[in-house]
């Protein structure tokens, strides 16, 4: 017998999945084509297929900050597309996550400054410096600095 490991083949892999709660069928309108499969879970199982549910009901109205055909495109031409259409979404939602995470922290990084610097105000620049430390702390580098620490950006 073989597993449902690699090289196992399609009907093999369709029995790891239904394994696992999943069946494959026939998309519905804008979906994915997978389900929940009819056998006997936990209700911990059925709550999480729920939320997958819901999550995928809600990137049919959510609109990423990068378009979904710029992400197909990369997808495609990096060697991963898919056919399904809310994976690109799922990666533009990550997309916006990590840059929503990226300025907030960058922002806060503002604030400090122009606080070590005295100044006042509501206002807060959004510098090159700020990014690229917010960047760095989430292992991008960027090969050339925008600016040394202390002086402003070049411009």
């Amino acid at each position: 017998r073989r597993s449902a490991g690699r090289g196992a083949g399609p009907v093999a892999a369709e029995g790891a999945l239904h394994a696992r709660g999943i069946a494959r069928g026939p998309p519905a309108e804008g979906g994915c084509g997978l389900r929940a499969a009819p056998m006997a879970r936990s209700s911990a199982s059925q709550m999480m297929l729920v939320e997958l549910a819901d999550f995928i009901r809600g990137l049919d109205v959510y609109q990423p900050t990068i378009p979904e055909e710029v992400v197909s495109y990369l997808l495609a031409t990096s060697g991963a597309a898919s056919a399904d259409p809310h994976v690109a979404k799922m990666i533009a939602l990550a997309a916006d996550k990590v840059l929503v995470d990226v300025l907030t922290e960058a922002q806060a990084a503002a604030k400090n400054r122009r606080r070590a610097e005295g100044a006042t105000g509501p206002d807060t620049e959004l510098r090159g410096e700020d990014v690229l430390w917010s960047l760095r702390r989430r292992g991008v580098t960027i090969m050339r600095d925008l600016a040394p620490p202390g002086r402003p950006p070049r411009g």
